[in-house]
């Protein structure tokens, strides 16, 4: 049996926005992998008692998010107070029309507000802001939720028995379109494979979870069995660790991973530096050429 609301029965994660001084927001959440490249996001936001209500209802987004079905259901049946949806400065936002709006369509107190979309980044730990309708003391309320992943960019990046074809670091910052290409030097194809070493600071020299994201793709023909594989650098065995395989594709597709066992044995002690090897295997013939492109590499840590 589940006490109090009905909103803490729905979703994956609740969590009540603070500051909680004027009232209470809970804000539920229910993510779902869609199975072709695009997980669903759906947000419930019910107003407890708070009288100053609410007006936006915003979360973050990386760049280069593709959106699909952005959605916004309330309790009536009016289609002329339905809240606008907008994404700008890597912030996805529905609101109404401000206080004093003849029709201005706030979360009153005792009501659920639904705010939904479809994107091509799996959800991560995340937070939703939430401005109020009326004028008072306190700023936002925030609460912790799901979205999109954000990945920070690496900071660096160095060939691994492979040429720069065209590109440069700013191509793996975001999942744009803009790619680095590297061709495969053949004379040089090691076991290991052909690729990049991506880099980055951590925050601290400690992290409960280290997570990795690339979009790569690869011009090797499917029969030729490529593989990719993402290896991270351990600074307590001097070694690099495989944490990722599977079969390369034609068209970019995305590879996440996430260490949550002892990922601090990833992040250098001294410096933090966290070192990720992204290789691509089998395929490469001095007399069949190769291109293998990243869009984005990064990394996140919590």
């Amino acid at each position: 049996e589940v006490l109090g609301p009905a909103i803490n029965r729905f979703g994956e994660m609740r969590d009540t926005a603070v500051p909680r001084s004027e009232g209470d927001v809970i804000v539920a959440v229910q993510t779902t992998d869609l199975g072709n490249g695009f997980w669903h996001y759906e947000y419930a936001v019910y107003n407890h008692d708070l009288d100053r209500q609410v007006q936006k209802f915003s979360v973050p987004v990386p760049a280069g998010i593709v959106f699909q079905n952005l959605d916004f259901r309330d309790t009536d049946q009016d289609s002329t107070n339905q809240w606008n949806v907008s994404s700008s400065n890597n912030v996805l936002t529905w609101s109404t029309n401000a206080f004093g709006s003849s029709t201005a369509n706030p979360l009153k107190y005792g009501m659920v507000y639904n705010f939904r979309f479809d994107a091509n980044v799996p959800p991560m730990a995340s937070s939703a802001t939430l401005t109020q309708f009326k004028s008072g003391s306190n700023g936002p309320l925030t609460a912790n939720t799901k979205g999109p992943l954000i990945l920070s960019p690496s900071t660096a990046f160095t060939p691994s028995d492979t040429v720069v074809q065209g590109g440069n670091l700013a191509s793996l910052t975001a999942r744009d379109g803009d790619h680095l290409d590297l061709n495969p030097i053949p004379s040089l194809q090691a076991v290991s494979g052909n690729g990049l070493i991506a880099s980055i600071t951590a925050p601290s020299g400690t992290a409960n979870t280290l997570t990795v994201g690339v979009v790569g793709s690869d011009t090797a023909a499917p029969g030729s069995g490529p593989l990719q594989t993402i290896e991270l650098f351990n600074w307590s065995t001097g070694l690099w660790e495989q944490i990722d395989s599977r079969a390369t594709t034609s068209a970019d597709s995305l590879a996440v991973v996430t260490i949550s066992a002892n990922a601090s044995r990833f992040i250098e002690p001294s410096t933090h530096q966290v070192q990720a090897r992204i290789l691509h295997t089998r395929g490469i013939t001095l007399s069949s050429p190769r291109v293998i492109s990243f869009d984005q590499v990064g990394f996140s840590f919590s």
